[in-house]
């Protein structure tokens, strides 16, 4: 697995045996912010595979190195630009299910967490400026370029008291990078809060 880092912004309690991990400091507290520093440290990646973890408390669940496994032979031999499986949230199961574009948009937690991106896609994506939500605005551009669907629930995604699911400001990146996604203009003004 020497061809795949893991990105982490802030800190993870226990980080995968496998790959290389990545840690990179964690972005103000405004959804904006948050969205830049993950393209930054995604697009930093030069293995040939690259993948966003949450960190926190978050649980890689027994299964995840053999399904990022599977994913990524599937990925190298199909060409595909992602590859996702399915997650727990809060003793809930999140299924993922096959891509659609339509689906994605009902549903844009379907790729959440434990995504593995080809690097050089990620790399490729003309990213929006503004308040958008990461996950969308990749996730949702690379699987329209192909996508393999892994049905193992392999992550265990632990929401932080404080994390961005709170923030003022992350349901607007959520909703600007849906539109983005359809070609349609965000609904707010572009203003950089960088440092607040």
């Amino acid at each position: 697995m020497d061809r795949l880092t893991f990105v982490v912004l802030g800190d993870i309690d226990a980080p995968p045996a496998f790959g290389t991990t990545a840690c990179h400091p964690l972005a103000a507290p405004r959804a904006g912010a948050l969205y830049r520093a993950r393209v930054k440290a995604m697009c930093a990646a030069n293995t040939e595979f690259v993948c966003l973890l949450d960190g926190g408390g978050d649980i890689l669940l027994p299964g995840f190195e053999a399904s990022v496994a599977r994913r990524m032979e599937v990925m190298r031999r199909t060409g595909a630009a992602i590859g996702y499986a399915d997650e727990f949230t809060e003793d809930r199961q999140v299924a993922g299910g096959e891509f659609t574009l339509s689906a994605y948009l009902r549903h844009p937690l379907m790729m959440h967490h434990g995504v593995v991106c080809r690097t050089d896609a990620v790399k490729a994506i003309d990213w929006p400026a503004g308040c958008h939500w990461f996950e969308a605005a990749c996730y949702g551009t690379l699987a329209q370029q192909g996508y393999v669907y892994d049905r193992a629930f392999v992550y265990d995604w632990r929401p932080s008291p404080n994390g961005a699911r709170l923030w003022a400001d992350t349901a607007r990146g959520m909703h600007n990078s849906l539109r983005w996604l359809q070609g349609l203009p965000g609904m707010h003004f572009s203003f950089d809060f960088t440092d607040c």
